[in-house]
């Protein structure tokens, strides 16, 4: 019996079918990124942010996104304390006793201050501003009196902006919203407050559009029923101190350098302390404690 072989053109041809459907189906090879879709960029923190998150800088990207502000509904604060790294909870201190007028109250965290160091390589751009910090908590905490502390905290929030304008992306803060405008001395003293903490997230970030914002909520009131102004009106000797806390904040709109915003801000906290001594009053829920 004879065997008849089977031709090999028709093998060949099927051979070369399955390699072409393959190829355009692109079986065994992982799917190309679609059109028009960016791979993910792998990112690293370079800024915490106080309120507790991370902040991540792109290793590569065509252009930085915008900043965008965190607002949370909670009382006028910059964050939980439990979230805040202990330098800045003592930066926080010192300011919050001035505020009120208590020089020694701010000593133990002027003292901690000067001492301090950070748990991260300082760079040779920011050690400079690490100098100035270490001095100027040092001369807070052995101030013989309140001008002389306030003068040093003028330094000591430019050393923090100055130090932080060497991270990428600066500090970033918590915004929270004003508290509701009501006609009460307490409730005024309330939107104080918020302005001066948002005057100094702007100012230590730092950030324009936080530094505006808290120097605009302290010029408000004039003409309105419930400012402050017309609260203290028949109070010898306040007037004139209310007036002072607007004309700072209407020079520190006007600001750009560094320089000169902390020359108002240490002159605005000493206005702050002058009013409060005289009414024996402050706004003490407000101090950040210590340690």
């Amino acid at each position: 019996m004879r065997t008849h072989a089977l031709p090999l053109y028709p093998i060949v041809a099927v051979t070369l079918l399955v390699a072409l459907i393959a190829l355009a189906t692109g079986c065994g090879k992982k799917p190309a990124a679609a059109a028009g879709v960016a791979k993910p960029v792998t990112s690293k923190p370079v800024a915490a942010k106080l309120a507790g998150a991370k902040a991540a800088a792109p290793e590569s990207a065509a252009a930085p996104a915008p900043a965008t502000v965190a607002v949370a509904a909670a009382p006028p604060t910059i964050a939980a304390p439990a979230q805040w790294s202990k330098h800045h909870k003592a930066a926080l201190a010192i300011r919050d006793q001035l505020v009120i007028g208590e020089l020694a109250g701010a000593t133990a965290p002027a003292q901690w201050l000067a001492t301090y160091q950070p748990a991260i390589k300082v760079t040779s751009a920011a050690q400079p501003a690490l100098t100035q910090l270490h001095a100027s908590a040092q001369a807070i905490a052995k101030a013989p009196d309140l001008p002389t502390a306030i003068k040093a905290v003028s330094a000591m929030v430019a050393s923090c902006s100055a130090c932080h304008n060497t991270i990428d992306g600066g500090i970033i803060f918590a915004v929270l919203p004003p508290p509701v405008p009501a006609a009460s001395t307490k409730a005024h003293m309330k939107g104080h407050v918020w302005g001066l903490h948002r005057m100094w997230a702007g100012l230590v970030g730092p950030d324009e559009q936080l530094w505006r914002a808290g120097a605009q909520a302290l010029t408000r009131g004039d003409g309105d029923p419930a400012s402050l102004e017309a609260l203290v009106k028949d109070t010898p000797g306040l007037t004139g101190l209310v007036k002072r806390v607007h004309d700072h904040a209407d020079a520190a709109l006007k600001q750009t350098d560094v320089a000169a915003k902390s020359a108002t801000f240490g002159a605005l906290i000493g206005t702050c302390a002058t009013c409060h001594n005289e009414l024996a009053a402050g706004p003490r829920d407000a101090v950040t404690k210590w340690p």
